[in-house]
């Protein structure tokens, strides 16, 4: 009987999890509850709604050591910036997205923006029946025209 209702609950549990989003499923599971790579993820992917889109293309969040969060920035310049907003940089954090920061340290050094999947351009419709004594007009008005 106890071998029916765990294999119950195992289905259901399973039914469930299946379903959820992969982070919920990190996160709940104290083995990765505290893996500086995926709070690292989080900050990458939310990163233009906490700091504002100019500042978003000038700096990303990198790695975590320890309780630090460190962010690279483009130059000295920015570094300096992000630094007088540190406190609510650490607040914002904290607010939306439940992730707590002892410190923030900015270094300058270079950094791979993730790659947005931009609008597919679209494409020249080039007319395939066209005769080649239509091509040969076509350039001759084009240098007769220069």
């Amino acid at each position: 009987m106890k071998k029916h209702y765990k294999k119950q609950e195992y289905q259901q549990e399973r039914k469930t999890s299946v379903l959820e989003p992969v982070h919920e499923i990190f996160a709940k599971h104290p083995l990765f509850a505290k893996r500086p790579m995926i709070s690292v993820y989080k900050l990458q992917k939310n990163w233009e709604n906490l700091v504002g889109e100019m500042m978003a293309k000038r700096s990303l969040p990198v790695r975590v050591k320890k309780d630090c969060l460190i962010i690279a920035v483009e130059n000295q310049a920015w570094g300096q910036q992000f630094t007088l907003m540190k406190p609510v940089l650490l607040q914002a954090i904290a607010d939306k997205l439940n992730l707590k920061f002892g410190d923030i340290r900015f270094v300058s050094e270079a950094f791979d923006k993730p790659k947005l999947i931009e609008k597919a351009r679209p494409k020249k419709k080039i007319n395939k029946n066209r005769s080649l004594e239509e091509i040969m007009q076509n350039i001759t008005a084009l240098i007769k025209g220069k």
